[in-house]
């Protein structure tokens, strides 16, 4: 560690040195030496940055141990040194300088993206102020009469422009150590004098200075104010500040914007307390948006609208026109600029989310957007996509009805399949939101090529991929007619594959798994595609008798309680085939009756709430809002699942009777083929029955 280094102590006063060298620079030097100002900034930061990173080490503790630590610690970081350090950082790095007003009146965007920064690496007036925070961590109490004296010089409004540049220089380290010294420097009792004066200051020179430190300031101190009616007056000041106005320039709308979005992104807002404000806010953010020329800040803009499009959900929902043909808008003046337009679609998504429904006159636009974001035609496409995914997914989670709009765009969404790409949750996603709106699009030839993709895509793949797709094929199962897909499901490849994969029973459980519960959900509903997928690989019935025997023992890999009474369904409903494979293996198929049967006990519907652990689709990384209409069809496709409307132990009987049936009864299907069945168990399962 660098503080325990035998020389430390030299380098740091060389580093102070160089300090207070270029501290004197700045104060005195003219525009002759700006080259050679600039060169001693540099050299400034490095030895800021140094004494910075010496002091994070001791404030941990850890480098204290060591006597040569302690004696340096003891003799360097004195009173004096100390206080020296503070006001040079304050006077000279921290203040407000000529270059800097120059840059304000000239290049204004571009000099907030720079103070705004919070690189310390290469900017000097963020690195001082880092290294004014070690030191009120550490030496608050050697600190402490010289921050009563600076305080006393910010107690009261501005009176000149020296006075401002000033009291920016003393906020500016107030605010940045805010944390350490909120018991020293009262906010609310200084944000409060100030409050009602602000409209007092005449000269707009120093209104503009002053505006913009107290929007900084706010932004800093906001999460330590626990009064609501200062809250309250915090969230209708910055407002103020956006509006247009000589003491509103560019730089103090640009800082305020940033002010409110780091207020809306706070873990403590107050949605009580915003809601007077509301409407102002949101009008003069959508006035302000397309006023930026420069990218960073316009990015800032949709930081600022997302931060706000998150806090007022459907209350926004009164401004929607305006912001849709706000966004569209930005969408069109920005169309050079790909990363820009990519904010702008993500945006769009926030704002889908926010109102839900309420979004569904917009879809003619929206499905454009999506359209042109997700072109695979399109040089755009790259940067684009996963934005223009996500608002394809929002759209169709939060409408009642798919909408002709995006119901054309279907089919593109099938050829993203083929990809395979680092988009495909997003691809699932929307795919599975087709499924639920809409199953009958998938059919025919398109079914076809849609599970050839699937097929395609699981041949080779993670394992938690691998549970993607098994996700989406089990959304296609519960939802598609059976006469859209039975060929299809067949002429892909697709099922002999799942089959394929039980039968060599070589892959890691965890796929295996997943192929079990697609073929038990695919067994339910049509039993007969899986005998004739088997028969057609081995006339004598040898194939289907493997399944069957791997998909037994598979069952143990299966943790959810759900898809274990899904897998015995699904085995159950081969055996009415009276198919010598299943036949074969009725020894350990009523074994994993009485295994299922005795796991969970269900109510006359065939129900347990313990099926419904990981029903929610965050089990498999897509997350669902609960508010949107597709968690609403979601819900009623699970309420009408087999797995919580068929009794296990009824199913089981009635098959098993109507196996009995079909050879003449009980003794003689026990003397036809139960041989190998234990006569205890037999005994036992007729009595459970």
């Amino acid at each position: 560690m660098l503080s325990s280094l035998n020389y430390t102590k030299d380098y740091l006063m060389a580093f102070t040195e160089v300090i207070n060298h270029t501290g004197l620079l700045f104060k005195t030097a003219d525009e002759s030496l700006f080259d050679f100002v600039e060169l001693f900034s540099k050299l400034s930061v490095l030895c800021i940055r140094s004494l910075s990173h010496v002091l994070t080490e001791l404030t941990d503790g850890t480098t204290l141990t060591s006597e040569s630590t302690q004696s340096m610690y003891v003799e360097l970081f004195n009173q004096e040194y100390v206080s020296q350090l503070f006001i040079v950082l304050v006077t000279a790095f921290v203040v407000l300088r000529k270059n800097d007003f120059e840059e304000w009146k000239d290049d204004p965007e571009h000099w907030v993206t720079e103070q705004l920064s919070e690189d310390v690496g290469y900017n000097i007036r963020p690195s001082a102020e880092h290294l004014v925070q070690c030191l009120f961590t550490l030496f608050k109490n050697l600190l402490i009469p010289q921050l009563q004296v600076s305080l006393s010089a910010v107690s009261q409004l501005p009176s000149s422009f020296e006075n401002v540049i000033e009291q920016d220089a003393i906020l500016s380290i107030i605010g940045a150590s805010a944390e350490s010294i909120q018991d020293i420097f009262q906010f609310e009792p200084w944000f409060l004098s100030i409050y009602n004066g602000l409209s007092d200051v005449q000269d707009v020179n120093i209104s503009l200075v002053f505006r913009r430190r107290v929007s900084i300031l706010i932004s800093q101190f906001a999460p330590f104010v626990s009064n609501e009616d200062t809250i309250r007056l915090i969230y209708s000041l910055l407002p103020k500040f956006l509006t247009d106005s000589p003491c509103n320039d560019c730089v103090v709308k640009l800082t305020a914007l940033r002010a409110y979005k780091d207020i809306l992104d706070d873990y403590n807002f107050k949605d009580s307390c915003f809601a007077a404000v509301r409407d102002e806010v949101t009008q003069s953010m959508i006035n302000l948006a397309p006023s930026f020329d420069v990218a960073e800040s316009r990015q800032l803009v949709l930081d600022s609208l997302t931060a706000l499009l998150n806090r007022l959900g459907k209350s926004v929902t009164p401004y929607a026109e305006t912001i849709v043909n706000l966004l569209l808008q930005l969408w069109t003046d920005w169309e050079e600029e790909g990363i820009l337009r990519a904010g702008t679609v993500s945006v769009m998504s926030v704002f889908v989310n926010a109102i839900k429904t309420g979004a569904e006159p917009f879809h003619f636009v929206l499905s454009r957007i999506v359209e042109c974001s997700t072109n695979l035609d399109s040089d755009d496409h790259v940067m684009l996509e996963t934005d223009g995914l996500e608002l394809w997914a929002a759209c169709l989670q939060n409408t009642t009805t798919l909408s002709e709009h995006f119901s054309h765009l279907f089919p593109n969404i099938i050829r993203y399949l083929s990809l395979g790409t680092s988009t495909l949750p997003f691809v699932l996603t929307v795919f599975n939101s087709y499924m639920l709106l809409e199953p009958t699009l998938l059919s025919g030839d398109v079914a076809t090529y849609t599970l050839t993709q699937f097929r395609l895509l699981m041949d080779d793949v993670k394992n938690e991929t691998f549970e993607f797709l098994s996700y989406s094929l089990s959304m296609l199962l519960m939802n598609c007619p059976m006469e859209n897909i039975s060929e299809p499901l067949v002429a892909s490849g697709l099922l002999s594959m799942e089959i394929t994969k039980v039968l060599e029973n070589k892959e890691h459980p965890v796929k295996l798994s997943s192929c079990c519960l697609f073929l038990s959900r695919l067994a339910f509903r049509s039993p007969d595609l899986i005998i004739l997928v088997c028969d057609q690989a081995s006339a004598d019935g040898s194939a289907m008798t493997k399944l069957v025997e791997n998909w037994i023992q598979l069952y143990d890999h299966i943790s959810s309680p759900g898809n274990r009474k899904l897998c015995i369904l699904g085995l159950t409903s081969l055996l009415p085939s009276n198919h010598t494979g299943v036949l074969q293996n009725m020894n350990p198929l009523m074994h994993l009756w009485f295994s299922g049967l005795s796991e969970v006990e269900e109510d006359a519907n065939g129900d347990a709430q313990i099926y419904y652990k990981n029903e929610d689709m965050s089990e498999f990384g897509f997350y669902l809002d609960p508010q949107t209409a597709e968690a609403k069809r979601k819900e009623l496709m699970i309420s009408q699942d087999a797995v919580h409307t068929v009794s296990l132990k009824s199913f089981i009987s009635q098959a098993f009777t109507g196996c009995a049936q079909h050879y003449g009864g009980l003794e003689a299907f026990r003397a036809s083929c139960l041989q190998n069945v234990d006569s205890a168990l037999l005994d036992q399962f007729s009595t459970m029955l």
